[in-house]
């Protein structure tokens, strides 16, 4: 658990290549007989997502999410690792539900607006005049 949280620390000072030994070494003392937990798995996943290794980083972050499914910022992670990835729906879906699970998580509240928008602007919905229904929908807080 230290280590996980010595990754955080990287990970917000913009380090991510160490955040990522960090977990690992972490991964290696679970491996040993300590428990793994969702919190290194998480910063495993966003140390990846950061040096762009979009496939492990999902591999990391399913199993973050499975070790920790009532953790809001696993499930943030795995979003986050949808979203810059472009899997659209699966990032909705994982930022509703950290969301749900921390109705003040800011983070999971913009990407889940960013991808709305992403994927309206993808299904170009102004031909039909629904986006003028999305905007006033939006507006009214509806």
């Amino acid at each position: 658990e230290a280590r996980a949280g010595l990754g955080e620390v990287y990970l917000l000072r913009g380090v991510p290549e160490e955040a990522l030994v960090q977990a690992e070494r972490a991964l290696e003392g679970a491996r040993s007989g300590r428990a793994e937990t969702g919190r290194t798995w998480r910063v495993k996943a966003l140390a990846l997502l950061e040096l762009r290794r979009f496939s492990p980083a999902l591999d990391a972050a399913r199993r973050a999410v499975a070790l920790s499914p009532d953790d809001p910022r696993c499930a943030e992670a795995h979003a986050s690792v949808c979203f810059r990835s472009g899997r659209m729906a699966e990032a909705s879906s994982s930022y509703l539900r950290a969301t749900e699970l921390e109705p003040r998580t800011e983070e999971g509240s913009l990407r889940l607006g960013n991808g709305f928008a992403t994927d309206l602007h993808a299904r170009k919905p102004w031909r039909d005049g629904a986006e003028a229904k999305v905007q006033v929908t939006l507006a009214e807080g509806e």
